[in-house]
């Protein structure tokens, strides 16, 4: 029970990170720097690299997680493995390039400008990738948690009628005057048929 809870903790907060600083502080941020381009961008960059160790953590405790139970929770895994690929991908290769041409000098309608725009596209994509992923990966586990749940309600309803059968076969027995093998009861008439 208490590795769903953590499941469910590790993925909202991942999932939760990943649209609050991709789709609100890092917009938010180059709305009202529109003065300084430079600014936004640098801190934007940085929101993003610890965005990506974020996700590096919080796909470890799930990889941890899952071991516990690889076959009912494979799709769970995959979605955590394409979506710490694309992580990787993002923080591995397509930054240290970036970085490398903001260093050249990022001049309006230059070659290194459009390169860089190219690259810039390539990984926004793959995060909106990885947070529709994390969408995903959410709803993995309101179904997951859907489904025990009408298990559970179905084991407790079978179980519930099984009691009541018993009962009720115990009260026929009794209340015929005999026990079920057709031998009278204390003065009790015996059993037709016996």
């Amino acid at each position: 029970m208490w590795m769903h809870v953590a499941e469910r903790m590790v993925v909202s907060f991942w999932v939760g990170s990943l649209w609050a600083v991709g789709y609100l502080a890092v917009p938010g941020l180059f709305h009202h720097l529109t003065d300084d381009k430079v600014l936004a961008g640098k801190i934007a960059g940085e929101m993003f690299i610890v965005e990506s160790y974020t996700g590096f953590i919080c796909a470890g405790i799930l990889f941890l997680i899952y071991l516990t139970d690889p076959v009912r929770r494979f799709f769970s895994l995959v979605v955590v493995v394409a979506m710490v690929a694309l992580v990787a991908y993002g923080h591995f290769e397509l930054q240290p390039q970036m970085a490398v041409l903001k260093s050249q000098g990022l001049v309006e309608g230059s070659a290194v400008m459009e390169q860089f725009k190219q690259l810039h596209g390539i990984s926004a994509v793959a995060y909106l990738l990885t947070s529709i992923l994390g969408l995903g990966l959410l709803g993995l586990g309101v179904w997951s948690t859907m489904r025990d749940g009408v298990r559970a309600a179905e084991r407790k309803a079978q179980k519930a009628a099984a009691k009541q059968a018993k009962r009720m076969t115990r009260e026929d027995g009794a209340g015929s005057g005999g026990a079920s093998d057709g031998t009278p009861l204390e003065g009790g008439l015996p059993q037709a048929g016996a």
